[in-house]
């Protein structure tokens, strides 16, 4: 994967013709990566989100409603490293697969840098499936938000939203929790309607997915998680 530097996310105050830092952006695409530190690099700032977690699916039955609950966002996790090397390798951390019908949602994978001892964001949970029924009230839990202690500075990504039956024909699925520290996407929205429809994808970047619900014996897919994310903040 390409490191590209992102001018956008610079600070204002930082003099373009001679910055006393620099900012990379690592994202969109899972997998394995090498970052070399710019020439003159005294010190980087790096920041790990992981990725956020599926979305339940649901398999309903005539007037039995089913749904699934919301994956946990990636959690976020930071670190300041002065004693610099020539390279590091990093992940970037999977967004969990939303489950389909009768199934919960998969976790989303760990982002770490260097290695997962040294600076590791946790992948959000999947969201779970709740059985077709017509009881009341009937609740799953969502995902649990990602979290690692390794690093320097945590963020806990947020759980997933329960998905709530009142009725046969009346429920709503689970929202995708919202991912963890500066660089974590917000809260999506769960499903709420008169019909099958699968869960909304997870915001952009670590979101956790949101369930899906089921009306009938049509199976539908929970949202998918969303990647996590590497910055990088060189100092000069």
């Amino acid at each position: 994967m390409a490191i590209v530097r992102n001018a956008s996310l610079r600070p204002g105050f930082v003099s373009a013709s001679s910055p006393p830092q620099r900012v990379f952006y690592l994202a969109e695409v899972a997998g394995p990566g090498i970052y070399s530190p710019s020439a003159g690099a005294r010190a980087i700032f790096v920041e790990c989100l992981g990725g956020g977690g599926g979305g339940g699916g649901a398999l309903g039955a005539a007037s039995q409603a089913s749904m699934g609950s919301g994956g946990g966002g990636g959690g976020g996790q930071s670190i300041y490293l002065t004693s610099l090397k020539a390279t590091y390798n990093y992940v970037i951390g999977a967004g969990g697969a939303g489950g389909v019908g009768a199934a919960n949602g998969a976790n989303g994978s760990d982002t770490t840098f260097d290695s997962p001892s040294v600076c590791t964001g946790g992948g959000g949970s999947g969201g779970q499936y709740l059985a077709a029924g017509i009881a009341q009230g009937s609740a799953s839990p969502g995902g649990a938000g990602g979290y690692s202690a390794t690093g320097d500075f945590p963020f806990q990504g947020g759980m997933g939203g329960p998905a709530v039956r009142m009725s046969g024909t009346f429920a709503w699925s689970g929202g995708g929790g919202d991912a963890g520290g500066a660089l974590g996407g917000g809260v999506t929205e769960g499903v709420n309607s008169g019909g099958n429809a699968n869960g909304y994808a997870g915001r952009f970047p670590g979101g956790g997915a949101a369930g899906a619900l089921s009306y009938n014996t049509t199976p539908q897919t929970g949202g998918a998680g969303i990647v996590g994310a590497i910055r990088i903040t060189e100092f000069y």
